[in-house]
């Protein structure tokens, strides 16, 4: 399932300046595939879906009062990006500037079929080509009772995450991540399944946050047994600054979606 989705519901005195431009080919709508073979009482299934597009979003958000944040995008190639934020009385300035970039691009799903009853197998290769963009910076500044903000990343599996219970915080995040092309290799027999996954992508994290309360940044990278994996909590006066990057390449690459340039990161407000 892919979406869009963005709510933001503010209280007493606000200043809002948003852009939000998105364009999708009218002949090109969601497009995907759903393959499901089982051999004996073993089955193996895997699906995946894109809508070819751009979206840009572009914004600064200054309120005095209360906010409700809560935005989302859903499974772009596997990509997807999450936020939610909601304060109590107080002071916050936001901005935002995110750019996805989608692409449609050939599928080649081959099948194989040998033996029969107890020796029977299923072999399936699937060879997909949607290069997918996305990169957004965030900055929020807040001082008043308190606010709760959350933000996470995820691209095929690899996540990032981060949280923020504070009465006052300044943060600047910026997340830029791609996948050019994906492999899956999957063999089916009767009681276990084979599955070996290839995948052309590659990630960068950075945050830099002041904080009086709890803060929490954690990542998963990797699949099955082999993974990297933490999570880290703070609390009381924290500043963190961090950086995460991750870069899988596996030929044939498909060229990527040219971006448009993001603005350096820098602290914020």
């Amino acid at each position: 399932m892919i979406n869009l989705r963005a709510l933001i519901l503010t209280l007493d005195l606000v200043a809002v300046s948003v852009l939000l431009l998105y364009s999708c080919p009218v002949a090109e709508a969601q497009i995907g595939y759903d393959e499901v073979v089982t051999v004996d009482n073993t089955t193996w299934s895997i699906e995946r879906s894109t809508i070819p597009g751009t979206l840009e979003i572009e914004g600064e958000v200054n309120v005095t009062g209360i906010v409700i944040r809560d935005s989302s995008i859903n499974n772009f190639a596997g990509i997807s990006a999450d936020e939610r934020t909601i304060s109590l009385p107080g002071t916050m300035i936001s901005s935002e500037n995110t750019l996805l970039v989608s692409k449609g691009g050939p599928v080649v799903i081959t099948k194989k079929i040998k033996g029969e009853g107890e020796n029977e197998s299923a072999n399936v290769t699937i060879s997909e080509a949607w290069p997918t963009f996305l990169s957004t910076t965030k900055a929020v500044g807040y001082s008043g009772t308190q606010i709760s903000t959350e933000e996470r990343y995820e691209n095929n599996g690899e996540v990032i995450s981060t949280s923020f219970n504070a009465n006052k915080l300044v943060k600047v995040s910026r997340y830029d991540t791609n996948i050019l092309g994906m492999t899956v290799s999957a063999e089916i027999h009767p009681g276990y399944v084979k599955e070996t996954i290839q995948i052309n992508k590659s990630t960068y994290y950075e945050l830099m946050s002041t904080c009086i309360g709890k803060a929490y940044v954690g990542y998963e990278l990797g699949r099955g047994i082999t993974k990297v994996k933490s999570s880290e909590y703070y609390f009381g006066v924290s500043k963190i600054t961090k950086s995460i990057k991750t870069e899988t390449e596996v030929p044939p690459v498909t060229p990527a979606p040219t971006p448009t340039p993001s603005p350096p990161l820098c602290p914020f407000p």
